[in-house]
């Protein structure tokens, strides 16, 4: 995990990355979330993922996001991901997600300790289905329509909260437990 390393020291506090790093011959993308958790290293038992995903169509262009939800005994923070079908790299990352067993999580405090958990991928019907729906939009879209369309989208919602209520349904949960 080189490279997670590496990542994870250049995040600034409060940013999230899908990076994607090749481990026994198979390429695997992990979601790294850099941020100021009390109980981090001492508790992260206290820890709950949650995952919601939506796909959004603004004129003749497709989204699809996925919004991780971290709460700890004293926080409730989000992290957005938006994924592009028609940019190499977001589908790639799409793919590996589609593919792999687990999905891997590693949150890292200001001090660039981290800690990461796998889960059971429940991702796969969800990001299938962008696909799916992308490939039969008959479109393909640039990236500026794309990078446009994205901006107005999120300029819609007042708040990361706002986002986080009106995507679809939760398509992963996990309460991690001692």
């Amino acid at each position: 995990m080189k490279s997670i390393n590496r990542i994870i020291k250049d995040l600034p506090l409060g940013a999230s990355a899908l990076v994607e790093e090749r481990i026994n011959h198979k390429n695997i993308t992990f979601i790294i979330i850099k941020d100021r958790f009390k109980n981090f290293m001492d508790a992260p038992w206290t820890m709950e993922f949650h995952i919601k995903g939506g796909i959004i169509k603004k004129r003749n262009t497709l989204s699809a996001h996925l919004m991780v939800q971290v709460k700890d005994n004293f926080n409730e923070k989000f992290y957005p991901f938006h994924f592009n079908y028609f940019d190499s790299n977001s589908l790639k990352l799409l793919y590996n997600l589609i593919k792999q067993r687990e999905v891997c999580i590693v949150v890292s405090d200001g001090n660039n300790e981290y800690i990461s958990r796998s889960f059971s991928n429940n991702l796969g019907p969800f990001l299938r289905k962008y696909i799916r729906i992308s490939i039969g939009c008959g479109h393909r879209w640039s990236e500026n329509e794309y990078k446009r369309t994205l901006m107005e989208t999120i300029e819609t919602f007042q708040d990361i909260t706002e986002l986080w209520d009106s995507l679809g349904e939760e398509v992963y949960m996990e309460i991690i437990k001692k």
